[in-house]
């Protein structure tokens, strides 16, 4: 009787229901249709985890089971009933499963239907729930992508939608996303992302190494970053080490706790404070405006090679060396004790200021 019992649960589980109603608002049409799949396999707990869809959204929570469930609600959205149904029938999600691996895609059989081709709009939505130690590798478009927290390694790719992640604790990260306009990290211990045309914030991060164009990119705190950026903005409150190289970009870094190395054309570069832990300082810029604020405690010296350059800077500065000549000049001094940190600043058709905080 158990084992008849177990075997009706698992049926409904895996039926798909289907209903008509005007459910989501962004479905516009009289008549919706709509389906719910839902799965559930055994995995180990190192599994991995993929997920290929579009026109929807992936939400996804990590558990302490060794499970994974996923729900696939589908809904269509017509104002002729029989279109929204064929389109709906259409739709379907491919489960591939091991102990090892769990993959689901969703198939919209023709191809050349797309969210509201032939009048009928779609929306793909996903749940699910996962071991917190998989690994992921997740793919969405049109549509957005939420995770809590993993600590497996994890490929994500989002383009024109947004994110919403929380912990990202593998070492282990690639991420890529093409016109996001809105896309958050928590904490990413270690990643590569790659954006274009977006916008994303990061709180927390150990280690990025970021390519960019056309992109505003915030990030509150990071120990280290190389990045790489075109057109658009770089924000940095925090760092320890920053390594970067951008054109047409405007940069700006808050406080700097170790080095940085920056070189840049055709756009602005702001340090607001290079704190007493700071390190080195090395800027090399064309048809670039750089202005840097330094602490009373961070001690440096300072070599200043200017072409069609203004120097603007306070009298903390002791120089030693000033050639200054229409076109070029050439700096050479310290502030505080010498031989503690090197500022190498190289400047052509731009400008340069220093004021100690």
């Amino acid at each position: 009787m158990k084992n008849k019992l177990f075997k009706i649960t698992l049926a409904l589980w895996c039926i798909p229901l289907v209903t008509t109603a005007n459910i989501d608002p962004k479905l516009h049409g009289k008549f919706t249709k709509e389906k719910t799949i839902k799965k559930q396999f055994n995995v180990s707990s190192d599994a991995l985890l993929k997920l290929e869809n579009s026109y929807g959204n992936l939400h996804i929570t990590s558990w302490d089971q060794n499970s994974t469930t996923i729900e696939v609600h589908i809904q269509t959205s017509c104002d002729n009933e029989k279109k929204a149904q064929q389109r709906l029938d259409q739709i379907t999600v491919d489960f591939q499963a091991t102990n090892a691996m769990v993959s689901a895609e969703t198939i919209f059989g023709n191809n050349r239907w797309g969210w509201n081709d032939n009048n009928v709009s779609i929306q793909v939505n996903y749940t699910v729930k996962v071991p917190v130690n998989n690994k992921l590798d997740l793919s969405n478009d049109y549509g957005s992508i939420y995770l809590n927290q993993i600590n497996g390694s994890t490929e994500i790719q989002c383009d024109y939608g947004s994110m919403k992640i929380g912990k990202l604790n593998s070492t282990s990260n690639d991420i890529s996303f093409d016109y996001t306009s809105d896309a958050t990290f928590d904490f990413i211990n270690r990643a590569t992302i790659n954006a274009d045309y977006s916008n994303f914030t990061i709180q927390d991060a150990k280690q990025i190494e970021l390519e960019a164009d056309y992109s505003n990119s915030s990030i509150k705190n990071v120990e280290m970053i190389d990045f790489s950026c075109e057109y658009g903005e770089i924000n940095i409150e925090k760092a320890g080490k920053i390594i970067g190289e951008g054109d047409y970009l405007t940069t700006k870094i808050g406080h700097v706790e170790e080095a940085v190395n920056i070189e840049g054309d055709y756009g602005d570069i702001k340090i607001t404070e290079m704190t007493p832990k700071a390190k080195d300082l090395t800027i090399k810029g064309e048809y670039t405006n750089v202005e840097i604020g330094y602490n009373p405690s961070y001690h440096f010296d300072i070599t200043a090679e200017l072409e069609y350059t203004k120097f603007k800077h306070d009298n903390n500065i002791q120089f030693n060396i000033k050639r200054e000549k229409s076109t070029e000049s050439y700096y050479q001094g310290h502030h505080g004790s010498k031989g503690k940190n090197s500022v190498q600043i190289d400047i052509e058709f731009g400008g340069l200021k220093m004021i100690r905080r």
